[in-house]
């Protein structure tokens, strides 16, 4: 595989422009980036540096330094908005790079893997997609990372998550590393790679990068904060940020002649590393901060901005394949996602089973209940106490069959949803064979499960007992199953951070809900907002499955008063104000559940633009 030796160059200005800005400083944050004049914030003022191949280059600064946000732009993970400018060039080799995947790898700091695969599986997925040749080279590729991550002992282990026991923390690092490894970039960003280990493995996992840049000759820049003497032993070069600024770059072995220059005391046996951000501290530093960005200017700028690697240009790799070949594996992984998941299918039945159960012993045989029918007569009391009824049980079966596909979706999906921003901003597969691929494998449980509550509930409601209206019924269910996925699934495109899903989730089932004719009489609504009907799943399945059981059926009701008695016929469809007819409601919740796919999968690729990663 041909492979260029990037070293990499950076010259920045990122600066945040908001009103919000003034109202910050007055709780005491930092103003000397501050330009009050044209109220704007230097998050990264003259950030200019390199790192090279072979070595290991650290990015060290206190919280807030600006470390994370100079990764996210060396890796193109952070894009501009109307309050954010950006300003700066970036170069590997010489060469101001367009694509920062064309040759490089970014490890974010969360490991976001797929807990139901194997970690040879992961990475076996990881270098399907990434790698070119047969499936033999593939697996063999795969089997030398491993032994490269130490990571045989733990090879056919789960990933693992909070739900199902897996591999442990480092092992988990050293995984998410490896998902990027797997196609032997020249260039590896990584954030926090230490962030959650204890220091053994820490140093275990930095140990192993070390030996990958040494053995072939990579380029690996990283943030950490705060790292142990063993770990800091480790780096080749180091860059120390504070306020959006250098306060150092150099090599690691230069620290204490530069603590020396500076005037700032490394005490013998103790971390020079230590003793630098503990100068940044105030609480440390009694007032006498010598870390400063003038030291840098004054000792250090000119050596770095001097810098000029011999080598020159980039040889771009393949970093995404075929639309067939991403199919392929993303069903596989869907589907073995699909099995493996104990929670999934347990939250799927549960849900289901419990609706059925509950729906079916309050509408115990409600069907039974029917009063005589034209020509015969019939009590109007018992008549509106049955069509009453019957609206009730088709209301709360379709509701059933909605949220038993709905809730699992709002539940688990949010997880898998943070593992494809990640895999496809680093283009390791495109949104729609992505999309195709957890479709098809969802709508067959869908199917089944719907399946399995329509012929409970038809059973339980005592409903005619005719082939037919059976399969009506039970194709009802499904497109309603159906709709509450998509519904589901568009939902949770619609919030950047999930936890507002529950808060936006109300706001939209309630009116959804309230449009279906269930709990106000359609004729009634203001023209001005009574569109919304149109859109509601629960208007067409309450009168789809009406039709499947009071179709042909008519009342002639006997209305009894104080001094007079009459006659009056009563059509269930009329009564209901329902006039769409049962195959027109049946196909617009098939178009529903589509619709809202299609939309969900035109949210998620406007969200993939809208996030920083």
């Amino acid at each position: 595989m041909e492979q260029c030796n990037c070293d990499i160059g950076i010259k920045y200005v990122f600066i945040l422009q908001s009103q919000e800005i003034k109202k910050k400083t007055h709780v005491g944050e930092s103003e000397y980036l501050l330009d009050k004049d044209s109220n704007k914030k230097y998050i990264l003022q003259n950030v200019t540096g390199y790192a090279l191949r072979g070595q290991l280059t650290a990015i060290l600064g206190p919280s807030g330094a600006g470390k994370t946000t100079l990764v996210a732009l060396l890796s193109q993970r952070y894009k501009g908005n109307n309050n954010i400018t950006v300003s700066g060039t970036f170069l590997a080799n010489n060469e101001e790079y367009v694509k920062f995947t064309d040759f490089g790898a970014f490890v974010m700091q969360d490991d976001l893997l797929m807990a139901t695969l194997t970690v040879k599986e992961t990475l076996l997925f990881s270098a399907s997609l990434r790698l070119k040749g047969s499936q033999l080279d593939k697996i063999h590729r795969v089997n030398e990372l491993i032994k490269d991550l130490n990571l045989h002992r733990c090879q056919d282990t789960y990933v693992g998550d909070r739900m199902l026991k897996g591999i442990s923390g480092g092992e988990k690092k050293r995984t998410a590393i490896g998902v990027e490894l797997v196609s032997d970039p020249p260039v590896i960003i990584l954030d926090e790679p230490t962030s959650g280990l204890d220091s053994y493995t820490a140093f275990i996992c930095m140990n192993i990068l070390k030996k990958i840049a040494l053995k072939l000759q990579r380029t690996i820049l990283f943030t950490i904060h705060q790292p142990s003497f063993d770990i800091s032993s480790l780096f080749n070069r180091v860059i120390i940020m504070n306020n959006g600024q250098n306060v150092y770059q150099g090599n690691a072995d230069q620290l204490i002649g530069y603590c020396e220059q500076i005037g700032l005391k490394v005490m013998a046996y103790s971390n020079p590393l230590d003793t630098i951000m503990n100068n940044l501290n105030p609480i440390y530093n009694n007032q006498q901060q010598l870390v400063t960005y003038q030291n840098y200017q004054k000792y250090l700028e000119l050596a770095v901005t001097s810098y000029t690697t011999q080598q020159n240009g980039i040889i771009k790799r393949r970093t995404q394949s075929s639309f067939g070949l991403e199919f392929k594996m993303l069903f596989w992984r869907a589907k073995t996602n699909f099995w493996r998941s104990p929670t999934l299918l347990r939250a799927k039945i549960i849900s289901a089973f419990i609706m059925s159960i509950f729906i079916g012993s309050l509408y115990w045989n409600v069907g039974h209940e029917m009063p005589n029918q034209s020509p015969d007569l019939s009590s109007y009391s018992e008549v509106t106490k049955f069509l009453q009824n019957m609206n009730g049980a088709c209301f709360m079966g379709g509701t059933g069959a909605f949220f038993s596909a709905l809730n699992p979706m709002m539940m688990l999906f949010p997880v898998e949803r943070d593992i494809f921003l990640k895999e496809e901003n680093t283009k390791l597969y495109k949104i729609f064979p992505y999309f195709i691929a957890k479709i098809i494998v969802e709508i067959p449980s869908n199917i089944s499960i719907s399946i399995v509550l329509a012929l409970i509930l038809y059973w339980a409601f005592g409903f005619i007992w005719e082939i037919a209206k059976l399969i009506q019924f039970i194709l009802i269910t499904i497109a309603v199953s159906l709709s509450g996925n998509g519904i589901g699934m568009y939902l949770i495109q619609q919030v950047v951070k999930l936890h507002r899903a529950a808060q936006l989730g109300p706001v939209i089932m309630l009116p959804i809900q309230l449009f279906g004719g269930q709990l106000v009489n359609l004729k009634s609504i203001p023209k001005w907002i009574g569109w919304f009907q149109y859109v509601s799943p629960f208007k067409y399945f309450l009168e789809a499955f009406g039709r499947t059981q009071l179709e042909d059926v008519e009342f002639k009701a006997i209305i009894k008063q104080e001094d007079s008695t009459s006659i009056q016929m009563i059509s269930p469809m009329q009564y209901y104000g329902r006039d769409f007819g049962l195959w027109n409601s049946i196909i617009v919740l098939f178009g529903i559940a589509l619709a809202f796919h299609i939309l969900a999968v035109i949210m998620l690729k406007l969200l993939i633009k809208k996030l920083n990663v």
